[in-house]
């Protein structure tokens, strides 16, 4: 099952970056940001790297993980952030290693102090480390719950989902024909299955959702006949793709 599910979250994540690569999303601003904003993920642990000095490595090996490590954070930082069309939060996994890197340099004594700058501790690094970690427990515990609340009612994929859901029995499979990446999805109450085409679609088919340029296909298809299909609702969520509900009946 830890298999499948990581094997689903990469999918979904290449479906979503791929798509950018398209760039019909593209916006100057945004991607000038890409780097900035990826590195505040990283924070306040960020302010540690400049103090981390590879020669300090006691051992040779841990010396090239190290490295290893340094060029794994680095490049694919670099190349998920300038991609035209990207956004700041693909380059999220850059915080395993970039973490893992940290991590491995207090324990091992890589920090550096510069000799020039005078501090009470002869290990100042420990309380700079507690500090950061009690910030961490008091953003997640507190600040977090509150931003969710703040912003409730705000999200553009809730409120899409919601219309959807509003037009659902609850209890009714919902086929979604090729939605590549959709938010919305994730956000709907009742069961999903997946095809390909509306002709994948089966007979048993009452509700199922389509993308704006397989709507036509939908409406006129004779699967059913005589029964046919009829949207009943439509949404659209933060990417401004449209997704429309419809409904097998006479």
């Amino acid at each position: 099952a830890r298999k499948t599910t990581m094997h689903l979250a990469t999918h979904y994540w290449s479906i979503q970056f791929t798509e950018r690569l398209k760039g019909t999303e593209f916006q100057f601003v945004n991607w000038t940001l890409n780097i900035p904003r990826s590195l505040v993920y990283f924070l306040p642990w960020l302010v540690l790297l400049p103090f981390l000095r590879s020669s300090k490595f006691r051992d040779h090996n841990q010396r090239h993980l190290a490295h290893a490590l340094a060029w794994g954070t680095v490049l694919p930082f670099l190349i998920v952030n300038l991609v035209p069309g990207g956004v700041a939060r693909y380059s999220m996994p850059y915080l395993v290693p970039a973490s893992w890197l940290l991590a491995m340099s207090y324990a091992d004594g890589a920090l550096h102090w510069p000799g020039k700058i005078g501090v009470a501790s002869e290990n100042p690094f420990a309380k700079v480390v507690t500090a950061f970690i009690g910030l961490g427990l008091v953003v997640g515990g507190i600040g977090y719950p509150l931003t969710a609340l703040a912003l409730r009612g705000r999200q553009r994929v809730t409120k899409a989902a919601a219309t959807i859901n509003a037009a659902l029995p609850g209890d009714e499979v919902v086929y979604s024909v090729n939605p590549r990446y959709v938010p919305v999805l994730f956000y709907i109450k009742a069961p999903l299955k997946y095809v390909s085409s509306v002709a994948d679609l089966p007979e048993e088919t009452h509700y199922f959702l389509v993308r704006a340029d397989t709507e036509a296909e939908a409406a006129s298809t004779q699967k059913w006949a005589p029964r046919k299909a009829h949207p009943i609702a439509r949404a659209t969520d933060y990417t401004k793709r449209e997704m429309i509900l419809f409904e097998v009946g006479p």
